[in-house]
């Protein structure tokens, strides 16, 4: 018996040290929040932060940091806005020579149909012409073989007359159609 009562002894000091010194802990944190608020740091460490990021923005203000970037900013919206009348301008511009452009197109169309018709005819008459001066060569061939050589003669100078007027009609058609 004797070895066990120093042993609870010595627990119940233990005991009694462990509740004096929780009791002093808590002793301590009632009288920190008793303290003002204005003691206190953890409620200290925002409101300087705060109050610091006012003075920040008051010194910019009255420093003239704003209107510095505001001008900046109105200086670009007017540069902007007249590169975008420029363009305005300029898409305008692109409109009409597209418009023009286009009608030149369609004359020139036209012009080109106009020339490959007035090609298809005079080819039409050039075949034609050339078709009646290989038959009255032909005849002319066969009035020489019959022996026939004043009638041969007479269409001869009848064909050279009349290709002679062909030429300068053809001519003077051809250059007539072609710069109308």
């Amino acid at each position: 018996m004797t070895n066990t009562a120093p042993l609870e002894k010595k627990k119940l000091k233990q005991e009694i040290d462990k509740l004096q010194l929780e009791k002093s802990k808590l002793t301590e944190e009632i009288r920190h929040l008793k303290r003002p608020l204005i003691k206190n740091p953890q409620f200290l460490a925002p409101i300087a932060a705060i109050v610091f990021g006012l003075l920040t923005v008051g010194y910019s203000f009255f420093t003239g940091l704003w209107d510095v970037k505001r001008a900046t900013l109105e200086n670009e919206k007017i540069l902007l806005q007249t590169q975008i009348d420029s363009f305005k301008v300029e898409k305008q511009n692109i409109r009409v020579s597209n418009v023009k452009l286009t009608e030149e197109n369609a004359k020139l169309i036209k012009e080109t149909k106009l020339l490959r018709d007035q090609y298809k005819q005079f080819a039409s008459r050039y075949n034609s012409e050339k078709k009646d001066i290989s038959n009255e060569l032909i005849l002319i061939d066969n009035l020489l073989k019959a022996d026939r050589a004043e009638d041969a003669n007479k269409k001869m100078k009848d064909l050279v007359t009349r290709l002679t007027g062909i030429s300068q009609r053809t001519f003077d058609k051809t250059f007539d159609e072609t710069f109308e």
